[in-house]
């Protein structure tokens, strides 16, 4: 049986963040969430206490954005793989997001379709690079 993929929410409002909790926990026991978070600090410590496998992070949110999370964490060598969770598809922020190497880029209302192809995606680029070491 494959690992599970520990996956890491950051996003500032309750229902969005339960949604996509109902949404992943839906798809796959191949999926877990390691945790969640409603501020950017606090998903930079979850993220170097879990080492999560994905991280979706929201672009705006208290105390540190998603892009800034996203630097931050890579500086402490984070090899988790980033989704952009965002209500504004203004090209400024994707055009950031491509430069700190991010796996992916979801506008809300999040699609659970969309959401499960993604995942599904990424458990196969994850499990792929895992077998390589």
């Amino acid at each position: 049986m494959m690992n599970q993929i520990k996956i890491l929410i950051a996003e500032d409002e309750p229902a969005i963040l339960r949604g996509i909790c109902a949404a992943i926990s839906m798809i796959s026991d191949d999926f877990i969430i390691s945790g969640t978070a409603y501020d950017g600090e606090n998903a930079l410590k979850l993220i170097q206490e879990h080492h999560p496998h994905i991280v979706i992070t929201d672009i705006k949110m208290p105390l540190m954005d998603g892009l800034t999370l996203i630097e931050e964490a890579k500086k402490r060598n984070s090899t988790a793989n980033f989704v952009i969770l965002t209500g504004f598809a203004e090209f400024e922020y994707a055009k950031k997001a491509i430069t700190l190497g991010v796996s992916d880029y979801l506008l809300k209302p999040v699609d659970p379709e969309e959401l499960e192809k993604l995942l599904n995606g990424m458990k196969q680029e994850i499990h792929s690079k895992s077998t390589q070491i």
